[in-house]
């Protein structure tokens, strides 16, 4: 219940940020900035096969970039919330996954040009340099000339050696072109990697 009580308020606040904010707009979510940033650095793929690896119900960020996309698989491992993910993104154009995404990655040859991991804030995903454990394996997927975004904790990215520790963690033969930083928050910021 109490998830199907979290899913329609953040219906209600998808319904109000969606009449208020946008790319043209003053008001932009997190996700509208990077793909405002994107777009002004000609980055954006012009067909865009994406991966969602922490979809939830597909409410927040997702909803921001889905009409972008020629094809998303959307990973959510709560069963709940990855079954009320199909009432708002497109079927036709959406394969919805209810199992973990991390170990999905880690044995996968599939391969996408923009990958999206909406990583949560707590919890075992972060090495001591404040990356996700599972760096390697999002670089293994990500496509030459295609995006990685990913959360990390915003205090990283004050550190100096932060570019250096994201380009030395690196173990695939993909060169990172740019790194780029959105600050979401005080808390957490989207790290964009682009190939």
């Amino acid at each position: 219940m109490r998830k199907v009580i979290q899913y329609y308020s953040d219906l209600l606040k998808f319904i109000i940020y969606s009449k208020l904010s946008g790319e043209e707009k003053k008001l932009k979510t997190g996700m509208q900035t990077v793909l405002l940033l994107l777009r002004s650095k000609k980055l954006l793929p012009k067909k865009i096969r994406a991966l969602e690896m922490f979809g939830m119900h597909g409410l927040w960020h997702t909803m921001d970039y889905i009409h972008l996309v020629e094809h998303l698989d959307i990973f959510e491992l709560d069963k709940k919330f990855s079954d009320l993910s199909k009432k708002n993104l497109p079927k036709n154009k959406t394969n919805f996954f209810s199992e973990d995404s991390i170990k999905w990655i880690s044995s996968s040859n599939k391969t996408y040009n923009f990958i999206v991991a909406d990583i949560p804030y707590s919890g075992p995903f972060y090495n001591d340099v404040g990356l996700p454990l599972f760096f390697n394996d999002m670089l293994k997927i990500s496509e030459e000339n295609g995006l990685l975004i990913f959360n990390c904790h915003t205090k990283i990215i004050s550190d100096p050696l932060f570019e250096t520790n994201v380009r030395k963690l690196n173990q695939t033969e993909k060169t990172i072109s740019r790194i780029l930083l959105v600050p979401k928050n005080n808390l957490v910021t989207y790290v964009i990697l682009s190939f």
